[in-house]
């Protein structure tokens, strides 16, 4: 598999595209580091993480990142809305619940050109 690759649609709003990044959630009350994940797929709508970890997080927490293109997305604020485990890993799918303008179009802008590049 490439380093991103399109996903279908499917029932969601965003086109999603599976990729490989580091995050770290932070508390939006505190500003405490809760975790650091892998982004394994990105849309401009949410995420689906990864991380050896169970995250305890409050219902809201802030995400920091930089795309593969080197865009640094900040301040995102998201939620858990699905959870999986496997052996070795959890699993979580996070909605975006606050996402500025332009770290959204920055992350629609990484999904067309890696699309294209599919």
């Amino acid at each position: 598999m490439a380093f991103w690759q399109k996903k279908d649609v499917g029932f969601r709003r965003s086109a999603r595209i599976s990729t490989l990044t580091l995050a770290r959630l932070f508390d939006t009350v505190t500003g405490e580091l809760i975790a650091t994940v892998a982004i394994t797929d990105i849309s401009a709508g949410g995420m689906q993480i990864e991380t050896s970890e169970e995250i305890k997080a409050a219902d809201e927490f802030v995400i920091n990142f930089t795309l593969p293109n080197g865009s640094e997305v900040k301040n995102i604020v998201g939620k858990i809305m699905r959870h999986t485990k496997t052996s070795f890993t959890e699993v979580y799918g996070i909605k975006f619940i606050k996402i500025k303008f332009f770290a959204k179009m920055k992350i629609k802008g990484f999904i067309r050109k890696a699309a294209r590049r599919n």
